[in-house]
Protein backbone atom coordinates (compact mmCIF):
# COMPACT_ATOMS: atom_id res chain seq x y z
CA UNK A 1 0.00 0.00 0.00
CA UNK A 2 1.52 3.31 -1.01
CA UNK A 3 1.68 6.17 1.66
CA UNK A 4 0.61 9.34 0.92
CA UNK A 5 2.86 12.31 1.78
CA UNK A 6 1.35 14.45 4.70
CA UNK A 7 -0.45 18.12 3.91
CA UNK A 8 2.42 19.44 6.28
CA UNK A 9 4.93 18.29 3.65
CA UNK A 10 3.45 19.57 0.50
CA UNK A 11 4.04 24.03 1.15
CA UNK A 12 7.85 23.12 1.84
CA UNK A 13 8.34 21.69 -2.23
CA UNK A 14 5.80 25.12 -3.21
CA UNK A 15 8.38 27.39 -0.88
CA UNK A 16 11.86 25.71 -2.13
CA UNK A 17 10.73 25.59 -5.88
CA UNK A 18 9.94 29.94 -5.16
CA UNK A 19 13.29 30.53 -3.70
CA UNK A 20 15.31 28.51 -6.40
CA UNK A 21 13.81 30.43 -9.10
CA UNK A 22 13.95 33.71 -7.44
CA UNK A 23 17.33 33.65 -6.64
CA UNK A 24 18.10 32.40 -10.60
CA UNK A 25 16.02 35.47 -11.81
CA UNK A 26 18.65 37.45 -10.11
CA UNK A 27 21.60 36.01 -11.44
CA UNK A 28 20.94 37.55 -14.62
CA UNK A 29 20.03 41.09 -13.61
CA UNK A 30 22.35 44.50 -13.37
CA UNK A 31 23.61 45.87 -10.59
CA UNK A 32 23.97 49.58 -10.89
CA UNK A 33 27.38 51.25 -10.36
CA UNK A 34 29.30 47.62 -10.93
CA UNK A 35 28.79 47.43 -14.42
CA UNK A 36 31.85 48.25 -15.96
CA UNK A 37 31.56 50.95 -18.96
CA UNK A 38 33.79 53.01 -20.92
CA UNK A 39 32.97 56.49 -22.15
CA UNK A 40 30.99 56.81 -25.60
CA UNK A 41 34.10 59.12 -26.73
CA UNK A 42 36.42 56.08 -27.08
CA UNK A 43 34.30 54.77 -30.03
CA UNK A 44 33.64 57.99 -31.35
CA UNK A 45 37.75 58.39 -31.54
CA UNK A 46 38.13 54.73 -32.92
CA UNK A 47 36.35 55.33 -35.87
CA UNK A 48 37.66 58.85 -36.88
CA UNK A 49 41.19 56.88 -36.22
CA UNK A 50 39.68 54.25 -39.15
CA UNK A 51 38.22 56.93 -41.39
CA UNK A 52 41.02 59.19 -41.22
CA UNK A 53 43.76 55.85 -42.02
CA UNK A 54 41.33 54.68 -44.55
CA UNK A 55 41.94 58.33 -46.15
CA UNK A 56 45.76 58.18 -45.74
CA UNK A 57 45.98 54.47 -47.57
CA UNK A 58 44.32 55.87 -51.07
CA UNK A 59 47.34 56.89 -52.40
CA UNK A 60 45.69 56.40 -55.79
CA UNK A 61 42.95 58.85 -55.11
CA UNK A 62 40.50 56.31 -56.22
CA UNK A 63 38.13 56.03 -52.74
CA UNK A 64 36.43 59.32 -53.08
CA UNK A 65 36.84 60.13 -48.99
CA UNK A 66 38.67 63.02 -49.33
CA UNK A 67 36.36 65.68 -49.32
CA UNK A 68 33.77 63.47 -48.07
CA UNK A 69 30.91 63.53 -44.94
CA UNK A 70 31.00 60.04 -43.09
CA UNK A 71 27.50 60.00 -41.73
CA UNK A 72 27.45 57.96 -38.25
CA UNK A 73 24.55 56.63 -36.41
CA UNK A 74 25.02 55.03 -33.08
CA UNK A 75 22.32 53.39 -31.32
CA UNK A 76 23.21 52.15 -27.91
CA UNK A 77 22.70 51.30 -24.61
CA UNK A 78 24.09 53.74 -21.98
CA UNK A 79 23.97 53.18 -18.52
CA UNK A 80 25.73 54.31 -14.77
CA UNK A 81 28.52 51.85 -14.17
CA UNK A 82 32.11 52.06 -13.08
CA UNK A 83 35.18 52.89 -15.69
CA UNK A 84 38.68 51.31 -15.03
CA UNK A 85 39.38 53.68 -13.23
CA UNK A 86 36.71 53.33 -10.17
CA UNK A 87 34.93 56.22 -11.31
CA UNK A 88 30.74 56.07 -11.35
CA UNK A 89 30.17 57.66 -14.68
CA UNK A 90 27.21 56.85 -17.48
CA UNK A 91 28.65 54.92 -20.28
CA UNK A 92 28.65 51.84 -22.79
CA UNK A 93 28.37 48.33 -21.18
CA UNK A 94 31.75 46.55 -21.46
CA UNK A 95 31.27 42.81 -22.43
CA UNK A 96 33.82 40.97 -20.45
CA UNK A 97 32.82 37.35 -21.89
CA UNK A 98 32.70 35.65 -19.48
CA UNK A 99 28.96 37.31 -17.05
CA UNK A 100 27.12 38.60 -20.09
CA UNK A 101 25.28 41.90 -18.83
CA UNK A 102 21.68 40.92 -19.10
CA UNK A 103 18.59 43.30 -18.06
CA UNK A 104 16.28 43.03 -15.28
CA UNK A 105 12.58 43.54 -15.15
CA UNK A 106 13.40 46.00 -12.81
CA UNK A 107 15.52 48.51 -14.89
CA UNK A 108 13.32 50.09 -16.91
CA UNK A 109 15.56 53.24 -17.47
CA UNK A 110 18.32 50.54 -18.91
CA UNK A 111 16.18 48.98 -22.04
CA UNK A 112 18.24 48.11 -24.54
CA UNK A 113 19.93 50.61 -27.16
CA UNK A 114 18.29 53.45 -25.18
CA UNK A 115 20.28 56.49 -26.77
CA UNK A 116 20.91 57.07 -30.39
CA UNK A 117 23.64 59.36 -31.53
CA UNK A 118 23.88 61.22 -35.00
CA UNK A 119 27.54 62.90 -36.04
CA UNK A 120 28.98 63.99 -39.31
CA UNK A 121 32.75 63.14 -39.47
CA UNK A 122 34.28 65.49 -42.06
CA UNK A 123 37.14 63.77 -43.90
CA UNK A 124 39.20 66.67 -44.78
CA UNK A 125 42.56 65.43 -43.89
CA UNK A 126 44.90 63.13 -45.47
CA UNK A 127 46.81 62.37 -42.02
CA UNK A 128 46.25 59.60 -39.16
CA UNK A 129 47.25 61.82 -36.36
CA UNK A 130 43.85 61.59 -34.91
CA UNK A 131 45.00 57.70 -34.05
CA UNK A 132 48.48 58.95 -31.85
CA UNK A 133 45.48 60.25 -29.19
CA UNK A 134 42.38 58.29 -30.20
CA UNK A 135 42.92 55.66 -26.59
CA UNK A 136 43.12 52.15 -26.30
CA UNK A 137 40.68 50.80 -29.39
CA UNK A 138 42.57 53.34 -31.69
CA UNK A 139 41.01 51.23 -34.58
CA UNK A 140 37.88 48.82 -34.58
CA UNK A 141 37.97 45.52 -35.76
CA UNK A 142 34.70 45.92 -37.49
CA UNK A 143 33.95 48.92 -39.41
CA UNK A 144 37.54 50.48 -40.01
CA UNK A 145 38.90 46.90 -41.27
CA UNK A 146 36.07 46.64 -43.71
CA UNK A 147 37.16 50.05 -44.88
CA UNK A 148 40.60 49.61 -45.09
CA UNK A 149 39.92 46.45 -46.87
CA UNK A 150 37.70 48.33 -49.46
CA UNK A 151 39.98 50.95 -49.93
CA UNK A 152 42.76 48.36 -50.38
CA UNK A 153 40.54 46.79 -53.08
CA UNK A 154 39.60 49.87 -54.71
CA UNK A 155 43.58 50.81 -55.24
CA UNK A 156 44.37 47.40 -57.04
CA UNK A 157 41.12 47.21 -59.43
CA UNK A 158 42.14 47.35 -62.91
CA UNK A 159 41.55 50.75 -64.57
CA UNK A 160 40.36 51.74 -68.25
CA UNK A 161 36.97 50.72 -69.93
CA UNK A 162 34.46 50.24 -69.03
CA UNK A 163 35.13 52.97 -66.31
CA UNK A 164 34.53 52.75 -62.88
CA UNK A 165 34.33 54.91 -59.72
CA UNK A 166 33.03 54.78 -56.25
CA UNK A 167 29.37 56.11 -55.47
CA UNK A 168 28.74 55.42 -51.63
CA UNK A 169 29.37 53.38 -49.19
CA UNK A 170 27.19 51.64 -46.44
CA UNK A 171 28.23 49.96 -43.38
CA UNK A 172 25.94 48.31 -40.52
CA UNK A 173 26.81 46.01 -38.04
CA UNK A 174 25.91 44.89 -34.14
CA UNK A 175 28.91 45.45 -32.27
CA UNK A 176 30.19 44.75 -28.65
CA UNK A 177 33.04 47.04 -26.38
CA UNK A 178 35.49 44.07 -25.21
CA UNK A 179 38.13 44.25 -22.20
CA UNK A 180 41.31 42.33 -24.31
CA UNK A 181 42.70 41.91 -20.60
CA UNK A 182 44.00 45.94 -19.72
CA UNK A 183 41.12 45.51 -16.79
CA UNK A 184 39.32 47.98 -18.51
CA UNK A 185 42.25 50.24 -19.62
CA UNK A 186 42.71 47.74 -22.95
CA UNK A 187 39.43 47.19 -25.40
CA UNK A 188 38.43 46.32 -28.36
CA UNK A 189 35.16 46.74 -30.74
CA UNK A 190 33.99 43.78 -32.49
CA UNK A 191 31.16 42.99 -34.51
CA UNK A 192 28.92 40.82 -33.74
CA UNK A 193 25.81 39.01 -35.28
CA UNK A 194 22.71 38.16 -32.76
CA UNK A 195 19.51 37.53 -32.93
CA UNK A 196 16.60 40.17 -32.21
CA UNK A 197 16.03 38.30 -28.99
CA UNK A 198 19.51 38.64 -27.87
CA UNK A 199 20.07 42.35 -28.92
CA UNK A 200 16.73 43.21 -26.55
CA UNK A 201 18.09 41.26 -23.82
CA UNK A 202 21.78 41.77 -23.19
CA UNK A 203 22.22 45.76 -23.14
CA UNK A 204 26.45 45.05 -24.22
CA UNK A 205 25.21 44.84 -27.53
CA UNK A 206 25.18 47.80 -29.51
CA UNK A 207 24.97 49.37 -33.30
CA UNK A 208 26.18 51.48 -35.80
CA UNK A 209 25.69 52.33 -39.14
CA UNK A 210 27.42 54.29 -41.34
CA UNK A 211 26.96 56.42 -44.98
CA UNK A 212 29.48 58.06 -47.14
CA UNK A 213 29.02 59.79 -50.27
CA UNK A 214 32.09 59.66 -52.46
CA UNK A 215 33.27 62.56 -53.81
CA UNK A 216 35.99 63.74 -56.22
CA UNK A 217 37.17 67.29 -57.15
CA UNK A 218 36.74 69.41 -60.35
CA UNK A 219 38.42 73.22 -60.38
CA UNK A 220 38.54 72.87 -56.69
CA UNK A 221 35.15 71.91 -56.10
CA UNK A 222 33.39 68.67 -54.32
CA UNK A 223 31.52 66.69 -57.09
CA UNK A 224 29.29 63.56 -56.56
CA UNK A 225 31.15 60.10 -56.92
CA UNK A 226 34.75 59.24 -56.95
CA UNK A 227 37.21 59.66 -59.09
CA UNK A 228 37.01 57.55 -62.39
CA UNK A 229 39.78 54.98 -62.05
CA UNK A 230 43.21 55.84 -63.47
CA UNK A 231 41.53 59.35 -64.38
CA UNK A 232 43.73 62.13 -63.24
CA UNK A 233 42.56 64.94 -61.16
CA UNK A 234 41.22 68.01 -63.42
CA UNK A 235 42.80 71.09 -62.04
Amino acid sequence: MTRRPSSSFRPRIVILLLLVSSCAGKDFEEVLESVPVVPIDLVVNSLKCGLASAVEQDKLNRSGLFGSKAVVMLSVNIVQGRTATGEITAGIPVSTGIVTPKLGFGHESTLTRNSKLDFIVNLNSRTSAICLVAGPASRDAGFSLWLSKVVGGINAAVGGAPTASISKYTYESDFIVKDTGGGGLDVAIVPVKVSASASATRSDIQNMKIEIAAVHFKKGKPVAGGQEFDIPLER
